[in-house]
Parts: structure tokens; C-alpha cells; sequence
């Protein structure tokens, strides 16, 4: 747990270089905590929040950076 104060969430292990997550300046470690006000937690996983959303929507990223709360805006790419 990392001495971590929150308790759900997502966290980012490898960001892809030139990828969504990267262009919106997540980085290895941030934990999503809330996509758009929404959380992210146990009964709503990352991929089941992501997939409310389309390809070339904006979304706002509430993330836990080393005991820090910030807001990005990410534009979602076409799913592979």
C-alpha cells in the first residue's frame, strides 16, 4: 500500500511513449482515482469507466501523484 491515504483507484504501471495516457502527462505510479467525477474503484473498474466514453471525447482524470491530487484532461484514442 505504499503508505497510500486512498484505497481504490487505478494504478499505472508502463505508459505507452507518444500514447493517450503519455500525451496528458500521466507517468508510472499515478492512481486514478476519477474519471469525469466518477470513481474508479472496485464496482467501477478503469476499462468499464473508459468504455462510458468514445474514441476522440475528452475526459478529466482526477490522479493521486505521490500524495498529491491533480486534474488532466486525456482525449481517447481509437481502441486497438
Amino acid at each position: 500500500e505504499q503508505g497510500l491515504t486512498i484505497r481504490e483507484g487505478a494504478l499505472l504501471s508502463d505508459i505507452v511513449s507518444d500514447a493517450p495516457a503519455d500525451r496528458a502527462g500521466l507517468r508510472s505510479g499515478d492512481i486514478i482515482v476519477a474519471i469525469n467525477g466518477q470513481p474508479v474503484d472496485e464496482r467501477n473498474p478503469l476499462v468499464s469507466r473508459l468504455l462510458e466514453h468514445v474514441a476522440g471525447e475528452t475526459i478529466t482524470l482526477e490522479v493521486m501523484r505521490n500524495g498529491q491530487m491533480l486534474q488532466t484532461s486525456l482525449t481517447l484514442a481509437e481502441r486497438a
